[in-house]
């Protein structure tokens, strides 16, 4: 009892002192734009929370200890009593002192968040300006137009910053992909990773009324982060080709958006475009049924077979072919129009080339 006694003592002068120490944060008058002293004495609150919890896991211990004591003689057991009747104060101090630092700790918090906040939008404003001066000094870099027209001037601003082109472009360029097939017991199934595939743009159409071909069309374009990686790569070459030439820099402005785009196209082939391939399908399938699904990159299609009428019955001897009638797997590869690619196509349709000029390998014929 006695050495609980003295622990109480000790801890009456510790959580004294604590409770001087809320007194004194809460009196502190902190500037509220100063993110370094909000967050020492936020600390400092912490650090004063910490102790008033170890203070109450101590003085809960005490308690547990003198409860659990008996054959106690008179004297210890009025000890005992005056020391829990000590402890349950101590206890209401430290509530009142951990209310006092949790008020402070939020008032603390919602401070430096503020601050945060507004050097974040101070920041933002800040590169913003920068972006602003870089391309007004790469704009007084380029090399003077002739005195011309206020398209003249457009065009030298657009060359900084040519916009990406639309879905009606990218159709314009053929992605080929490699399809895997699979036959199972009950089900036909064909599978290609083509990341990045735009659903809307997915179609499936039977090739005639008895359901023989099945053609499967699709769109990739780039995503927001790969269409700004490409328009700056386009932009710093656009750059030093006014540099290098200024007359080449002219024309090229004379058909910005042209430029633009082909550039796009150029870094872009191989990676995106439109798809289309043709499938001769065996003669069991439900062509009703056919079914497509889109999962992490993966295009999933199924093509379920027809249910036998006798379970005993033979199969028709149909095994699934290649299009074009080769023996084989059941894919096929044909590009929509049947010819193959045509090999390096060398300049742009507006006579020239960013990137070395384009294959017509990637380029759909001209409907």
């Amino acid at each position: 009892v006695q050495r609980v006694k003295q622990h109480q003592d000790d801890l009456s002068k510790e959580i004294l002192d604590l409770r001087r120490t809320a007194s004194a944060l809460a009196q502190r008058d902190v500037p509220e734009g100063e993110a370094e002293k909000l967050k020492a004495e936020l600390d400092a609150v912490d650090t004063a929370r910490k102790r008033a919890v170890n203070f109450g896991e101590d003085l809960v211990e005490d308690l547990l200890l003198l409860d659990n004591l008996s054959g106690l003689s008179p004297e210890d057991r009025s000890t005992r009593k005056a020391t829990i009747s000590g402890i349950e104060g101590l206890l209401q101090d430290l509530d009142s002192a951990k209310s006092r630092l949790a008020g402070l700790h939020n008032q603390l918090e919602g401070k430096l968040k503020g601050v945060e906040v507004q050097h974040a939008a101070e920041e933002a404003a800040q590169e913003k300006a920068r972006r602003a001066e870089r391309a007004e000094k790469a704009a007084a870099a380029l090399p003077r137009l002739p005195p011309t027209t206020q398209e003249g001037r457009e065009a030298a601003k657009t060359a900084l910053e040519p916009p990406p082109p639309g879905k009606e472009v990218w159709s314009q360029v053929r992605l080929p992909l490699r399809f895997h097939s699979s036959e199972e017991p009950d089900q036909y199934t064909i599978l290609a990773t083509v990341p990045g595939l735009d659903l809307e743009e997915l179609k499936l159409e039977l090739g005639d009324e008895q359901g023989s071909t099945l053609q499967v069309q699709g769109l990739r374009v780039p995503s927001p982060q790969e269409a700004a990686s490409m328009r700056r790569k386009i932009a710093l070459k656009i750059q030093q080709i006014a540099k290098n030439s200024p007359e080449q820099f002219s024309r090229l402005c004379a058909s910005i958006s042209q430029v633009a785009a082909d550039g796009y196209l150029e870094l872009g082939q191989g990676e995106f475009g439109r798809f289309s391939e043709t499938f001769r399908m065996p003669e069991d399938v439900d062509v009703d049924s056919i079914d497509a699904s889109y999962r992490d990159g993966v295009l999933r299609i199924v093509l379920p077979k027809l249910l036998r009428a006798h379970p005993g019955a033979q199969r028709s001897g149909h095994q699934p072919t290649r299009y074009g009638g080769a023996s084989g797997r059941f894919l096929g590869s044909r590009r929509a129009d049947g010819s193959p690619g045509l090999g390096s196509a060398g300049a742009a349709p507006w006579g020239g080339s960013l990137f070395g000029g384009h294959d017509d390998f990637y380029r759909w014929p001209s409907r």
